[in-house]
């Protein structure tokens, strides 16, 4: 094989393996992310009871960040009236960044 195509070949495989690497770190950070929707799920059930399944719809859409915040603000928040208005908010929040992108 001439050098080359040697290049080549290493330049595919390093390519392949980023690749493989950038995917295992996705399937880390969607594991991380369940993990953190489980626990608020239960928090907030065992902080409110039971929940209606459009409340655990708005949590399941909330990103990374917004679990780790609404962990935070649990401690704080006293009924599903608030959380409902936290939840809320977030949506805004989240449509205004969008809209601003466009």
């Amino acid at each position: 094989m001439s050098l080359v195509g040697e290049f080549e070949e290493r330049i595919v495989e390093q390519w392949f393996q980023n690749r493989q690497e950038q995917k295992e770190q996705k399937e880390r950070l969607l594991e991380q992310q369940k993990g953190m929707l489980i626990l608020i799920l239960s928090l907030v059930e065992q902080r409110f009871g039971k929940i209606s399944l459009k409340l655990q719809g708005q949590l399941i859409k909330l990103t990374a960040p917004q679990l780790q915040e609404l962990g935070k603000q649990l401690l704080t928040l006293p009924s599903k009236k608030d959380l409902q208005a936290w939840l809320d908010d977030q949506k805004k929040r989240l449509h205004q960044a969008d809209t601003t992108k466009s």
